[in-house]
């Protein structure tokens, strides 16, 4: 607090009596408290103007008891310091004194000369100041003045106070003690022992169900209260529609909080099929389309649940694998349902087209040498993977029996070459002839055709 006091026109006189000039004085006042204080005796600072002294400062502090901790007793030391050059800008201070006896040395380096506290001891010990010296440190210039003095606080704790309370917070839970002290000291000691209210167990379980379902989250304590969820309502049911972790907070007769929280998770099965088709009898993919005996692989992929499933193929009896093998023999829809163990149930349908076998035989051919219908063959559609070609005379003789081998004839059919027209090496008449033709499809079983060809010259 500053208090201004203006004084009248008179010389200027310092402490020590000495007359510095003449002319107005201003006298400032400065009460200082333990926390900020400057000086503990009265120092008096002289702001010299023009035609003498101008104004007075008069620095001082209140009982300094306050600021040394109830039942101790602390060196203090104060001073100036005018430090320049070396690696600081303070003074060296050290402070000689006698502690029950025992002769001792503290001090501080770096100091400029600001009021600190030094060392501290019970205020019933025996304490005493022996010297106090200032130095500048070496590779510095300048000086430094120092004083030191003890500040003791003898006061004594008056009485104890216990006070016994309950909180929610674990952190406040336990024995406090907090010395409660008076401008000159320490005035009682408080003892606060707070125990812990009953915790309340709260319970809420996780669910799953079907896309479209509520569930309903039902919490239960072991405590009476009332219970809110993030979702805002309040109740100890709460009714679910999304998927995702619902939190519910109790709060107790004794405003205690409990939280606990649960996951709702909804089965949006959703199935893929991608169907892979081996060899060359592939014909289109949408509409899915493959020659007869194709080699069919559909793999199901599933998303949309976190639960353990079942997968069913056209109705059975293949179950519980996500790849379904087959040879195509006939057109049809195949079918793969998903149900997982909540009874959540999905199917997805893939058509499939498939293209009958093919088998074309002439009825003539003409080996004479005009390059036109030379030799006797048979075209077939991609899928047959072998052919056996039998030649007859009408009397029954076997002409050629041949395993003949495939080429391609353009991107979907295939030209089995089987007879020039020659026998043991000589040509034959024009005649009739029958064949009997076995062919066996990809993946299938032999098949048996019979007819007429004529050879013709």
């Amino acid at each position: 607090m500053w208090s201004l006091q203006r004084g009248q026109a008179s010389p200027c006189y310092l402490p020590s009596g000495e007359v510095v000039g003449g002319g107005p004085v201003d006298t400032l006042q400065q009460t200082i408290d333990c926390v900020s204080f400057i000086l503990l005796d009265s120092t008096y600072l002289l702001i010299p103007a023009q035609d003498g002294c101008d104004s007075l400062y008069i620095h001082y502090t209140t009982d300094l008891s306050a600021c040394v901790s109830c039942g101790n007793q602390c060196i203090y030391i104060t001073g100036t310091t005018s430090i320049t050059g070396g690696d600081t800008e303070g003074a060296e201070v050290f402070v000689t004194y006698v502690w029950n006896g025992d002769t001792l040395t503290t001090g501080r380096r770096d100091w400029t000369g600001e009021v600190d506290q030094l060392d501290c001891f019970p205020a019933t010990d025996s304490l005493r100041i022996l010297n106090v010296e200032a130095r500048v440190p070496a590779g510095a210039s300048g000086s430094a003045t120092a004083s030191a003095w003890i500040v003791s606080n003898p006061a004594r704790v008056q009485d104890t106070t216990y006070v016994s309370n309950f909180s929610c917070l674990a952190e406040e839970v336990g024995i406090r003690i907090d010395t409660l002290r008076n401008s000159n000291g320490c005035d009682s000691v408080v003892v606060r022992e707070t125990r812990p209210y009953p915790v309340a167990q709260l319970f809420v379980f996780d669910e799953a169900a079907c896309n479209g379902d509520t569930v309903l989250l039902v919490a239960d304590a072991t405590l009476p209260g009332t219970y809110t969820w993030n979702t805002g309502e309040s109740g100890a049911v709460l009714a679910a529609t999304t998927a995702g972790r619902y939190t519910v907070t109790l709060t107790d007769e004794n405003g205690c909080q409990t939280s606990a929280s649960a996951e709702v998770r909804l089965s949006d099965i959703e199935i893929a099929l991608a169907p892979s088709i081996a060899g060359p009898l592939w014909l289109s993919d949408d509409p899915l389309e493959v020659w007869q005996g194709a080699a069919v692989e559909l793999r199901a992929t599933v998303s949309g649940t976190s639960l353990d499933y079942d997968i069913l193929w056209n109705g059975g009896p293949q179950i519980g694998d996500t790849v379904f093998n087959f040879v195509a023999e006939q057109s049809d829809t195949i079918t793969v349902g998903v149900i997982d163990e909540y009874g959540c149930f999905a199917q997805a349908f893939l058509p499939i087209a498939v293209r009958p076998a093919k088998v074309f035989v002439p009825t003539a051919f003409s080996p004479n040498g005009d390059e036109l219908n030379e030799e006797f063959g048979v075209y077939t559609s991609p899928n047959v993977e072998e052919v056996r070609v039998q030649i007859f005379q009408r009397s029954g003789g076997m002409l050629l029996d041949i395993i003949p081998q495939a080429v391609p004839d353009g991107e979907s059919a295939l030209y089995w070459p089987v007879w020039n027209g020659l026998f043991s090496g000589q040509t034959l008449n024009p005649q009739p002839l029958t064949w009997q033709i076995r062919y066996r499809l990809y993946r299938g079983e032999w098949r048996t055709r019979a007819g007429e060809l004529i050879l013709v010259r």
